[in-house]
């Protein structure tokens, strides 16, 4: 039996630029609102493929570029967050 692993790691601490809004904000309202629009860098993820099947080393190298130079064009991901707020 042939098998193929593929891992593909991220940075672990990534910085996030965004915008909020939260209706509780200054505010003596114990419910509100909370709203989060931004993106976080996480520079491109980097792939890793090992396998034992019978594939030539050059193939493999070959599928693991095409995979690498798709996965170079998600350095930045969009985060959209929204919450219910209670404070006390």
């Amino acid at each position: 039996m042939n098998s193929i692993e593929l891992d593909i790691s991220y940075i672990s601490t990534t910085p996030n630029v965004g915008l909020g809004w939260d209706t509780t904000f200054g505010d003596h309202d114990n419910w509100g609102f909370a709203f989060d629009l931004g993106l976080i860098y996480s520079g491109s993820p980097e792939a890793a493929i090992a396998t034992d099947a019978t594939v030539s080393a050059s193939d493999i190298e070959k599928e693991k570029q095409e995979l690498q130079n798709d996965l170079d064009t998600l350095k930045w991901c969009p985060v959209i967050s929204a919450g219910l707020v209670y404070q006390f």
